[in-house]
């Protein structure tokens, strides 16, 4: 019912919506077929290159205050494009004034922005449907990226992996670049006469401005949404696309008193074109031994903290599976890190005087595909699948030394649906997904979302309408419900944006997605202001006004209202500063107590920020940003505050060293914190926290393709409670009682330690070894009495965890190995 009444009403709108397209006069370039292939040395010495159509008139896209400014005379650019029927060569001149002293800094692969070097980019829109495009990138050090989008660029968009060839060329009046490009890294339609969206960029790092090649302005547009055209390309055919990467990895554990623990393993990810719009990736015996450590954080809060996702294969090309994500409470719909996520041995699990005796409590991930593509009539679809192996327990009688197994998870199915269509427009589309997880003993959880981005044709208005449904029978016997609108006015200096957003109390989420709000509904205003063009010192600048007013869902009690004043500009030596002040009420605090239906007043606040970051370019560079909450009219005459103190800095010695420091402190007083319920009463205790975090990077570079660097990450973080407890009244007031109904010390001192070493060599196209060494150390107890330098003391007398790990994988490219085949 809830759905079908959603539907009626998104057909309204749609109607509304639905008005005549205005046609848009698009640059056009045509390609032509060549009969020899180019050498890929970055030196267009080639002939073909003479002979086929330029691209020229390159204006400037970013920033959008100078927007459709013509590149300077002295950095002039021009591109070519020609094929023939194994691949796309793309071709750039890129002018400059003073190439002795043009940025070429070394960077890892697909890092091409920030990193202080001259970019050149071409995107291809394959289904011309201004929405899915793949990217190709090359710096002037020579270090390559690839992209493959749905949407506005996001940082794990660059996490898509293709193969192809390209070099940079430095001259004497500049710079230029050849690229090949594969149809096998391409999707497009099997047509005899293709018709792609296209554009070329150039980020001029020294001038801190990117030009492209089909106009964007981008106060109105998003890149993806304004391409030029490419034409010509006829009776090419849609390769065989299969690549097989296999890989061997060897590893060696070390700890002290311990035995070393060596392991050994192999596999294999597959990609393979099932079509010429759609790829299934697949990854047999699954092995992450080398990804990246969290940034774990003593977690005092009444949620699980969530992790950034550092395994590949569900990050690259992944945008499909977000659409559902962001605004309207936030969350991710999908939550990847769900999948082989660690399990507990409950205590329930043992009888009298038995013990956990051995228990891996990480679930091994049998294996993993994944399907993506886009229909000819622009519906966009994808689909994942994981299954985990089950984890057993072996459970020990300390008094017989019997010992049993016990199951603590069984085999569990997860799986994930992507559905979004374009409709009424380029920019428009409407998207079903769903998130499903199964295992032994039944179902997990069975989640729908439903979203609705839809904008009018000139694209002056955006509104946009989500629904979510949730069945999670182990949890809860009634199905949960969440929906949300916002509209937005998106041009011109003064915009604006109203929204509302609510989720019921049967909503679940977190079985395969994230998401903390419970029995709750959010009413929104915001209005903005932008100069549209440079003024005076300033580059950029904008402002905002935003009003939140919050309240329970069911019974419309308030939680809280609050308001936040933005300011956010550049000025022309390149300095950012931000200002944002905020003020938010007096709130009732429903998830801090742990229990539903009762809630902790926290007193009124206000707050500041304030960042300033020097010019990103210079040798030296550094930003600041401080946070400060100032507590009033608190209870037990308390002294309330919060101040975060963030500091980062990036030398670069030369164009292959650089060292990256990061500094963070948190100094919170008086702070009011959940501690335990005992016979439906539930009690707080006031505590000082403190924390700092460094972290260090340090990258030197051999070339392009070859690399060393350093990651370490220290953090701690103290709790030290003042022996004060507070039992909590049905009314949210805290009434004082006795410290000693505690059974336990709540005092924390946590610290961890890690640190990677790594060596990375790119011996082959998409093949590469990775040597790592890295180590880790990590302590928590009661020792409050110590500052940061006495715990770090401390931490080292602890026994250290090391390991060294080698990883190999190599690419197969069955559609290249065939071609040398023919050809012998």
């Amino acid at each position: 019912m809830i759905c079908f009444k959603m539907l009626r009403r998104i057909s309204i709108i749609l109607f509304f919506f639905h008005v005549t397209l205005a046609s848009q006069e698009r640059k056009s370039l045509e390609a032509s077929a060549v009969k020899n292939a180019p050498v890929i040395d970055g030196i267009l010495s080639d002939e073909i290159w003479n002979d086929l159509n330029p691209a020229t008139d390159f204006t400037l896209i970013w920033p959008e205050t100078s927007q459709g400014k013509n590149v300077p005379k002295e950095y002039e650019t021009t591109a070519y494009v020609g094929y023939d029927q194994d691949a796309i060569y793309v071709a750039a001149i890129l002018k400059h004034p003073h190439p002795d002293k043009m940025p070429k800094e070394f960077s890892q692969r697909d890092d091409i922005w920030d990193v202080n070097a001259e970019t050149f980019f071409v995107t291809f829109n394959t289904y011309n449907d201004d929405l899915n495009f793949f990217g190709f990138q090359i710096t002037s050090a020579g270090t390559l990226g690839d992209v493959y989008s749905s949407g506005p660029i996001v940082s794990d968009d660059f996490l898509y992996d293709t193969v192809f060839d390209a070099k940079a060329y430095i001259s004497s009046d500049g710079w230029s670049v050849e690229m090949a490009i594969p149809y096998s890294a391409l999707r497009f339609p099997e047509k005899e006469v293709q018709l792609w969206g296209l554009n070329f960029g150039r980020k001029i790092e020294s001038l801190d401005e990117t030009y492209v090649w089909s106009p964007v302005n981008v106060n109105e547009l998003k890149y993806h949404e304004s391409n030029g055209t490419l034409t010509g390309i006829e009776n090419v055919s849609p390769p065989e696309r299969l690549f097989f990467y296999p890989y061997v990895q060897s590893s060696i554990n070390l700890q002290k008193g311990l035995g070393p623990a060596a392991s050994y393993t192999a596999g294999m990810d597959l990609k393979y074109g099932i079509s010429s719009s759609f790829t299934l990736d697949a990854s047999l015996i699954p092995d992450f031994g080398q990804v990246a450590f969290d940034n774990v954080e003593l977690n005092l809060g009444p949620f699980e903290q969530e992790f950034s996702e550092n395994r590949a294969f569900f990050t690259e090309g992944a945008t499909l599976f977000k659409i559902a994500d962001g605004d309207m409470g936030g969350g991710s719909f999908f939550y990847s890190r769900r999948i082989g996520e660690k399990v507990s041995a409950d205590d329930d699990l043992l009888e009298n005087d038995e013990q956990v005796f051995n228990f891996d409590d990480t679930p091994q991930l049998l294996n993993t595909i994944k399907v993506t593509g886009t229909t000819n009539k622009n519906l966009s679809i994808g689909f994942l699948n994981a299954i985990t192996d089950k984890v057993d327990a072996e459970i020990q009688n300390s008094s017989t030394n019997q010992r049993r197994k016990k199951t603590i998870q069984p085999l569990v199915n997860y799986n994930v649906i992507s559905l979004s269509q374009q409709l009424l427009n380029d920019y428009s589309s409407i998207s079903v997904l769903n998130t499903n997880k199964t295992g032994g003993d039944g179902l997990y959880g069975n989640n729908v979302a439903f979203v609705a981005d839809l904008f009018d044709d000139n694209r002056d208005f955006n509104i946009k309408v989500k629904a979510f449904g949730s069945k999670t029978p182990s949890e809860n016997s009634k199905n949960g419900f969440r929906s949300g609108i916002s509209f937005s006015e998106l041009k011109g200096n003064f915009r604006y944006n109203v929204s509302w957003w609510g989720v019921d109390k049967h909503y679940k989420q977190n079985e395969l997605g994230y998401f903390n709000f419970f029995d709750h509904q959010s009413f929104s205003s915001r209005i903005s202001y932008q100069i549209l063009n440079e003024y005076g010192f300033l580059r950029k600048y904008s402002n905002y006004l935003w009003f939140n007013d919050t309240r329970t869902f069911h019974s419309f009690d308030r939680k809280l209202w609050g308001l936040r004043f933005g300011n956010d500009f550049s000025t022309q030596n390149l300095m950012v500063f931000e200002a944002d002040f905020a003020y938010a009420s007096k709130t009732r605090d429903y998830n801090k107590p742990r229990t539903i239906n009762r809630y902790i007043e926290e007193p009124e606040n206000f707050q500041a920020k304030l960042v300033m970051q020097s010019n990103k370019n210079k040798d030296f560079s550094y930003r600041i940003q401080w946070n400060n909450f100032a507590y009033f009219k608190e209870d037990f005459e308390e002294q309330k505050s919060q101040n975060r103190l963030n500091l980062s800095t990036l030398y670069r010695f030369s164009e292959q060293f650089s060292l990256a420091l990061k500094s963070n402190h948190l100094n919170f007083k008086d702070d009011v914190g959940y501690l335990k319920t005992l016979n439906q009463d539930i009690y707080f205790g006031r505590r000082d926290i403190r924390s700092v975090e460094n972290n260090i990077n340090l990258s030197y570079f051999f070339d392009s393709k070859k690399w060393i660097n350093l990651r370490l990450r220290n953090y701690w973080s103290r709790a030290k409670y003042d022996q004060t407890l507070f039992r909590l009244n049905d009314n949210g007031k805290r009434i004082e009682t006795d410290f000693s109904i505690l059974d336990f010390d709540p005092d924390t001192n946590f610290n961890i330690w890690n640190l990677d070493i790594n060596f990375e060599w790119w011996f082959a196209p998409g093949s590469n070894l990775v040597l790592l060494y890295r180590n880790q150390l990590f302590n928590r107890d009661t020792a409050t009495e110590l500052d940061y330098s006495e715990s770090l003391d401390n931490l080292f007398d602890q026994s250290t965890q090391h390991q060294f790990s080698l990883r190999i994988n190599y690419l197969i490219d069955f559609n290249r190995m065939r071609r040398k085949n023919n050809s012998s």
